[in-house]
Formats: C-alpha cells, sequence, structure tokens
C-alpha cells in the first residue's frame, strides 16, 4: 500500500458511501455534508444556498490534511461529474498523494444493466428516511443517476473542463534546445521540465489539441511521455509525421492521432 493515499469515492446519494467510507480506516473523512451534519447525532439540515461554502470547506479539510501527511484521505461525496473531482486530483498531484477511486458494492442491486438502479437507491432513501430522518428526495437521486459520468468512457473531451491546443513540445529531441534557444543540456531534465509546466496548467478533464511535433523520438518513447500528460489528449500531424502506435492512439484519445 502507498505511503499517501487520497481516496475518492462516488455514488449517487443513498447508495452506501459513508458507510463504505467506515471501513476503509481512514485518518480524514471529508464531506461536504460535513457542513450541514457536523456530527451523526446532529439533526441533517441541507441549506442550498451554502452548497458552495460546504464544498469549499471539504477541500480545506482535504489539503489541511495533505499538509500534515496523513493518510489514507477519503472524500465521501456523490462525485457525479469527473470536474467535480479535478481539485482533488490536483492537490493529490501536488502533495504526492496517490488517487484511488472507491464506489459502494454492497448489493447488487445497486446497479442494473452496468447504470445505477434509480427504484433501489429510492427505496434505501426511505429506509434511511425513517432510520436517521436525513430525507433525500427521488427527483435529486433520478438527476444524480441520469447525469453520471463512469470514469472508463473513452476519452473525450471532459464536460466543464478547459479546452487547449498547443504544439511542438518535442519530446526527446536532443538538437531543439539549440535550435529553440531552451536552456537545458540534459534531455531528461528537458522533459520533466516541461512534463511540470503541462502537468501545473492542464487539469484531468481538460482537453488538449495537440497540433504537432509531440515526441521526436520513436513510439516506444512516446508511450512513455504520454500517460504523464494531464487532460485529454487529441494529436494532429506536425512537420515530424509519423503515425503512433495502438496504444499511443488509446492514450492520447483515439482519434487519428500523429506526432
Amino acid at each position: 500500500m502507498t505511503d499517501k493515499l487520497l481516496i475518492i469515492l462516488r455514488g449517487p446519494a443513498c447508495s452506501g458511501k459513508s458507510t463504505l467510507a467506515r471501513t476503509l480506516n481512514a485518518a480524514v473523512v471529508a464531506s461536504a455534508d460535513d457542513l450541514f451534519q457536523p456530527t451523526p447525532t446532529d439533526p441533517y439540515q441541507f441549506d442550498l444556498t451554502r452548497l458552495q461554502e460546504a464544498h469549499d470547506m471539504c477541500m480545506a479539510t482535504v489539503e489541511g490534511a495533505m499538509v500534515d501527511q496523513k493518510s489514507p484521505i477519503v472524500v465521501d461525496n456523490t462525485n457525479v461529474k469527473k470536474r467535480a473531482m479535478r481539485h482533488y486530483i490536483q492537490m493529490a498531484k501536488n502533495f504526492g498523494y496517490t488517487v484511488e477511486f472507491r464506489e459502494p458494492d454492497w448489493s447488487p442491486l445497486l446497479k442494473k444493466d452496468g447504470k445505477w438502479n434509480t427504484d433501489f437507491l429510492i427505496e434505501q432513501s426511505k429506509l434511511r428516511a425513517l432510520a436517521s430522518g436525513k430525507v433525500v428526495e427521488p427527483h435529486v437521486i433520478v438527476s444524480q443517476c441520469e447525469k453520471w459520468e463512469n470514469l472508463d468512457d473513452p476519452k473525450k473531451p471532459a464536460p466543464g473542463g478547459n479546452v487547449f491546443f498547443t504544439s511542438d513540445s518535442h519530446f526527446g529531441h536532443r538538437r531543439i534546445c539549440e535550435y529553440s534557444n531552451r536552456p537545458f543540456t540534459d534531455l531528461e531534465k528537458h522533459d520533466n521540465v516541461l512534463i511540470h509546466n503541462w502537468n501545473s496548467l492542464i487539469m484531468p478533464q481538460d482537453t488538449v489539441y495537440f497540433l504537432g511535433d509531440l515526441c521526436f523520438q520513436g513510439s516506444q518513447y512516446a508511450e512513455r511521455i504520454i500517460p504523464r500528460l494531464q487532460g485529454h489528449i487529441f494529436s494532429s500531424k506536425g512537420t515530424t509525421i509519423r503515425p503512433l502506435s495502438p496504444t499511443e492512439r488509446s492514450l492520447s484519445g483515439g482519434g487519428r492521432c500523429w506526432r
């Protein structure tokens, strides 16, 4: 197990995320619901006007735990959309945490034909309301299920992400520093700085259209670089034209990809 771990829970309301969180031996469990129910014995008092405040508080809790190097840290929110997780993923990168995604799987009835079973979740919400007084309206559950984004969907421009256009990184090109006056004498340092700068700007669900000359060396070299770059990457032909391997195509968006 990694020394520093961030576990991001995902699932619609009443799917059992909080129950799952209690089984993970977490050093810290952070949830936006903590604002509306500070302790398990307090009544749950949801206030839509304070929802952003609740998520800001949750992110602050996670960041504070990372500063203190606590592990594992669990984020217990619905995280229906990929964009809801972007700040946690970026914080994990900044503080050197590995990220794992977990969904409740305590019952085979949670999903039907690969999708969340709204009827079963609504029944669970009724049972929870009787037990704890926490009420989740059926339309909320239905909406969350309809908007759900699977992590294993084919790479595509992510909803809510930014779109970037760039070119001419020339990973693995020993002479590019001389040609373009780049301040490096070591190729590995050149590539590492480019990757760091890329990931400092590009978030995981951003879309990047790369317009040519991604990598100068062969496809095996590119296959080592591409997985280290954040974002959904779509490449086009540049002046250094050579088709990417099937592995590179799958990593960089699945379209016609060239370097």
